[in-house]
């Protein structure tokens, strides 16, 4: 019989807590403020010409050197694992189930929230930038296209990696596997970051970058899940009347999300039935004699 976690109980228990979700301390995301600095970092220094330009430059140039065309074909194939196409349909399955399973739109919301953000922060920055591929140009800023930070390393990091986290904590893993599940993040990256510079479609920085903003988005993503409580109460009270429609929005999606194939049916067939009731003519009675 699958786990049932209603949306305001389900949450990590923590020593000293007096439940799952007990009121926490609002703490700054450690993690996220040091990446998103490094991402401030890395791009001043490129559009100041630094020494991270000239690093970029001489990388492409010696995977360009050094290149054996015959694997070609073979990174080509790899490189699918960063591609919104393969990446996310991993990602809103791996959350369908666990949702279904749970009985809760969570994983669903985490998914499509976060990938949401990280695809809006992540192009804003690629637009702003304005960067060319080592293709058809050089590693300077603000010359055209968009190649920087790397969407490839962000999908990767935080798809995979939020895919990870929710099969740690909601899909009863034991200590080995959830090793193998974490170390399987770092991997992927660098796998990603190899093939792209292999590949010559990203310069170092971009890859390091949008690896860096893919741990942004992971991180906030298992905070709002630790804190889901809290945040859903504070954005009830932030939007106030408009909740409503976020309610009516969810019990419209829940069922679809939430219940198996037959159950969705009998609750199909059990909201049809008074409709059918009331349409059905009545049948003169026959007395008894």
């Amino acid at each position: 019989m699958p786990t049932q976690v209603p949306d305001q109980v389900r949450g990590p228990v923590s020593p000293g807590s007096s439940g799952p979700d007990a009121p926490r301390k609002f703490r700054i995301p450690a993690l996220s403020a040091v990446l998103l600095a490094g991402v401030l970092l890395i791009t001043i220094d490129l559009a100041r010409g630094g020494f991270i330009l000239r690093l970029d430059a001489a990388v492409a140039n010696w995977t360009e050197t050094n290149r054996l065309p015959e694997l070609m074909p073979i990174a080509d194939v790899v490189d699918r694992i960063g591609q919104r196409g393969v990446a996310l349909p991993l990602l809103f399955l791996a959350a369908y189930v666990l949702s279904r399973r749970l009985h809760t739109v969570r994983p669903i919301v985490l998914a499509a929230t976060g990938t949401f953000f990280l695809n809006f922060f992540v192009g804003l920055i690629k637009i702003a930038t304005a960067r060319e591929s080592p293709r058809t140009g050089g590693p300077e800023l603000f010359v055209g296209n968009m190649l920087f930070p790397s969407g490839h390393t962000a999908n990767v990091v935080f798809v995979y990696g939020l895919i990870a986290a929710l099969l740690i904590r909601y899909a009863q893993v034991n200590a080995e596997q959830s090793r193998k599940l974490i170390w399987s993040v770092p991997l992927l990256a660098i796998l990603m970051t190899t093939i792209s510079l292999y590949r010559h479609t990203h310069w170092l920085s971009d890859l390091v970058a949008g690896a860096m903003m893919g741990g942004v988005l992971l991180q906030i993503s298992l905070i709002v899940d630790r804190e889901w409580v809290a945040i859903r109460s504070w954005v009830k009270r932030v939007i106030g009347p408009a909740w409503r429609r976020v309610e009516w929005g969810v019990r419209l999606v829940k069922p679809a999300v939430t219940l198996p194939p037959q159950d969705l049916l009998n609750a199909a067939a059990d909201a049809a039935k008074p409709k059918l009731d009331r349409q059905r003519p009545t049948e003169p009675t026959t007395p008894t004699p």
